[in-house]
């Protein structure tokens, strides 16, 4: 991940404001055709490589998410997304 802001310029990965994983097939509103498998998958937070990873064993689940919270204003982010195993999905 990664962000610019107004001025033009990156931003760091501190303000990101990255605040914490969840799953979102343990919130409600549930998420209707969403939750199919393992509810309780969660993703890790990599703040060296600016990276929100999936589960360990790169297992094909549903809603792990991160919550980010910017601290500066954003003019622009970027979610780059690298298919580890299983089918090349993923949910935005």
């Amino acid at each position: 991940m990664s962000a610019v802001g107004l001025d033009g310029e990156p931003h760091d990965v501190a303000q990101l404001g990255f605040q914490g994983v969840f799953n979102l097939c343990t919130t409600t509103p549930r998420p209707s055709g969403l939750c199919s498998s393992n509810p309780t998958d969660l993703p890790t937070w990599l703040p060296g490589a600016a990276t929100l990873r999936g589960n360990d064993a790169a297992a094909n689940t549903s809603g792990a998410s991160g919550w980010f919270r910017p601290t500066v204003p954003v003019r622009s982010l970027t979610v780059a997304f690298r298919w580890r195993a299983g089918f090349r999905i993923y949910q935005t």
